[in-house]
């Protein structure tokens, strides 16, 4: 014998709500979304890569080759037929192209001058705009060898080991 009626257990029970039974996820869907996340970043790791460049300032000699000046510890990393990407930095072009160029030339630093003098020689193009004048200050950045993303990634660890 119940000590109250149905009645009013039922109408006490009423702010509860009804209950709804959820099936879970499936361990094998969630584990299966974890090895695609988990493959997806080893494979952006492995062939995902960034170029380093190092940055210089200089002008142009004449309408196909720039003189740029850069410090004297780039030399290690310099090589002949290198990318350079050129920007004018002229204030009468409000909107100047990016121009590529290659490292042409390189003159080592003497105990006169500390810096590294290197020419490059712009790229055929075929607007008409890419002509730089003689003397326009441009700015250029040195693009060095791709490397891959998992190289970065192991040498800022060494350096932070070495720290």
């Amino acid at each position: 014998m119940q000590l109250f009626r149905q009645q009013a257990i039922d109408y006490q029970q009423r702010l509860y709500g009804e209950v709804l039974l959820v099936p879970p996820l499936r361990w094998s869907v969630v584990i299966g979304l974890l090895l695609i996340l988990l493959a997806a970043t080893a494979a952006f790791l492995t062939l995902g890569s960034f170029s380093r460049t190092i940055a210089a300032s200089g002008t142009s000699l004449s309408d196909k080759r720039i003189e740029l000046q850069l410090p004297a510890s780039a030399i290690r990393q310099l090589r002949l037929g290198q990318p350079v990407r050129i920007l004018p930095t002229d204030t009468a072009q409000r909107v100047a192209p990016l121009l590529h160029a290659t490292v042409e030339q390189i003159t080592p630093a003497s105990s006169a001058h500390p810096y590294v003098r290197v020419t490059a020689r712009l790229r055929q193009t075929r607007t008409s705009d890419a002509i730089l004048a003689s003397g326009t200050p441009v700015e250029a950045r040195i693009v060095l060898a791709p490397r891959p993303l998992l190289h970065w990634i192991m040498t800022a660890r060494d350096m932070g080991a070495a720290q």
